[in-house]
């Protein structure tokens, strides 16, 4: 079923007992943010402590609490299962798939363009800037946003996924949203420090493994790291948030492409793009993901990483040059 407004969806949340909340697997800022201010919200309402589960949640995000309702596992059956920013089925871990599969009823709350929406109650809103500020539409629906420890997560989430209201997707309503949670007094510039500017040792020597391995080929910005070269630089695929934004940033790129090993012969590929749709793109290899950012998953033997490459440049490549 697809929900139509915000009302219907915080009925819906309303209506269950024991929830729990899920992000996708590899969880950046906005899946997070968003599980964690979801969850505030929840208990908030007078309501048993929702779980979240989430894997790898960075030191960063417990400047929002992101690891007050964090567990590993789950007892018993949820009324409720909320997928929260998971543009898939498959974007949810192995253990949150089988749970959503138990679920009495299921919830997908999320801003992909490409979603095929596999939830009981699906409430997808593509031109959203962030799911985070989708979860602000829905509690906010429901009471205006005072709570400053969800307005800490809501405004993390956004600053996440708009790059710092860089991005395309950041709206006229984005600032809007974004200025009314600055008004609940939470720590604005320690937030955005903490998830735009602060990296570890290992990010640093991530980063600087991308940059080695980067080139420019025809407004492509392309870098290729296999496992064997993480294992040089002591650094995991964990280590590397913000770098394919960081390769399009590249002075004459007008896409940019990252593909990583994530297990032996399986490769992430991470695309962004300032004009074409890099999600149509990251479709045709089984992924999806926004107009200007996207991913999938491939496999190639790490020798032959230059094939792999070219698969998917020729397709941007052929979409790039219409463009011009």
């Amino acid at each position: 079923m697809i929900l139509r407004n915000t009302k219907q969806c915080s009925t819906i949340i309303r209506d269950f007992g024991n929830i729990v909340i899920a992000g996708h697997i590899d969880p950046d800022g906005d899946a997070i943010a968003s599980c964690t201010a979801l969850s505030l919200y929840i208990l908030e309402s007078a309501k048993n402590a929702p779980t979240i589960l989430l894997e790898d949640v960075k030191e960063r995000y417990k400047i929002i609490g992101a690891d007050r309702f964090l567990k590993d596992a789950y007892e018993g059956t949820p009324d409720l299962f909320i997928a929260v920013d998971c543009g898939d089925f498959s974007r949810l871990s192995a253990y949150a798939q089988e749970l959503f599969k138990k679920a009495r009823k299921t919830l997908l709350i999320d801003h992909h363009i490409s979603n095929p929406l596999f939830a009981d109650y699906n409430y997808v809103l593509p031109n959203a800037s962030s799911t985070s500020e989708i979860i602000f539409e829905i509690i906010n629906a429901e009471m205006p946003v005072t709570n400053k420890e969800i307005a800490a997560a809501l405004y993390a989430g956004i600053v996440f996924d708009t790059g710092g209201f860089r991005h395309s997707s950041t709206s006229s309503r984005t600032h809007y949203i974004t200025s009314l949670l600055i008004g609940c007094g939470i720590d604005l510039t320690g937030i955005y420090d903490e998830i735009m500017n602060v990296h570890t040792v290992k990010e640093a020597a991530a980063r600087s493994l991308v940059i080695e391995k980067s080139k420019l080929d025809r407004g492509i910005m392309i870098s290729v790291v296999t496992l064997e070269d993480m294992a040089k630089k002591g650094v995991n695929s964990c280590d590397f948030e913000g770098s394919v934004n960081y390769l399009l940033a590249t002075r004459g790129a007008n896409a940019a492409v990252f593909i990583y090993e994530k297990k032996p012969t399986e490769f992430k590929v991470s695309m962004r793009s300032k004009k074409i749709d890099v999600s149509a793109v990251a479709q045709l290899f089984g992924g999806g993901g926004h107009k200007h950012a996207a991913a999938c998953v491939m496999k190639s033997d790490p020798r032959e990483t230059d094939v792999l490459v070219k698969t998917v440049c020729i397709e941007l490549i052929e979409r790039l040059s219409k463009c011009q």
